[in-house]
């Protein structure tokens, strides 16, 4: 069942999130700073959501959203690529 409490602090931090987001890019006069925040909502969502009850699922699936955040990023080229491993 749907907790409400939890669904409207997960959209209250979502929405903080976005308006520091929104103020940064208005100062600069570009706002594509939002564009790249997405993963960030869906991390804070899931840690939001996941502090409730902290048990070993809700850890795994943080885990495996905070990856996916980062594999955006990545993708979006805010995080430069890993370096392959020299080989000796």
């Amino acid at each position: 069942m749907l907790e409400w409490n939890l669904y409207f602090r997960g959209l209250a931090v979502i929405g903080a999130i976005a308006l520091v987001g929104w103020a940064i890019g208005s100062a600069r006069r570009n706002v594509t700073i939002v564009d790249c925040l997405w993963g960030v909502f869906f991390l804070a969502a899931t840690l939001v959501y996941a502090n409730a009850q902290w048990t070993p699922r809700a850890t795994m699936i943080a885990a495996m959203v905070a990856a996916a955040c980062l594999d955006v990023r990545r993708s979006a080229g805010l995080i430069p690529p890993l370096r392959a491993i020299p080989r000796l």
